[in-house]
C-alpha cells in the first residue's frame, strides 16, 4: 500500500506543478516548452493509470506483482536501460549543435528515459512473448 500512497503522491505533485508551470506563465511558448509539457502529460497519466490497475488488483484481492509482472517489468527496464544509453549520446552529438543549456539538456534526458520506460513498457506488455 505504501507504494500505491507514493505512486499516487508523485502523481498528484506533478500535476499540480505542471497546472501551476502552465497557469502561471502566460508568456510565449516554445515549442521546447510544449513538447515538455505533453510529454510530462503523457507521464502523469500512464502514472496514474499503472496506479489504478495496481488499487483495482488490490481491491480484489489479487496480487499486484506476480511472477509474471515481475519479469515483464524487468525485461521493460533492461531495455529501456540500453535506450537511454543511446539517448544520451545522441543528445550529447545533438548539444553540440543546438547549444541547450545544461537544464534543457538534463531535462531533456530525463524525459526521454521516462519516455523509453514507458515505450518498453507497453511493448513488453503487449508484443513481448513471456511463455519461456
Amino acid at each position: 500500500m505504501k507504494k500505491l500512497l507514493v505512486m499516487f503522491t508523485a502523481c498528484a505533485f506533478a500535476a499540480i506543478g505542471l497546472v501551476v508551470w502552465v497557469l502561471g506563465n502566460s508568456t510565449h511558448r516554445g515549442p521546447w516548452e510544449l513538447a515538455f509539457s505533453l510529454v510530462l502529460l503523457l507521464l502523469i497519466c500512464s502514472i496514474a493509470i499503472m496506479g489504478v490497475r495496481k488499487l483495482r488488483a488490490r481491491r480484489a484481492d489479487e496480487p499486484t506483482e506476480d511472477e509474471l509482472s515481475k519479469v515483464m517489468m524487468m525485461e521493460a527496464s533492461s531495455h529501456a536501460y540500453y535506450v537511454s544509453i543511446y539517448l544520451w549520446f545522441a543528445l550529447m552529438l545533438a548539444n553540440s549543435r543546438l547549444h541547450l543549456g545544461s537544464e534543457s539538456l538534463i531535462g531533456v534526458g530525463i524525459s526521454g528515459m521516462a519516455l523509453a520506460f514507458l515505450a518498453s513498457w507497453i511493448w513488453a506488455k503487449t508484443v513481448a512473448r513471456h511463455d519461456d
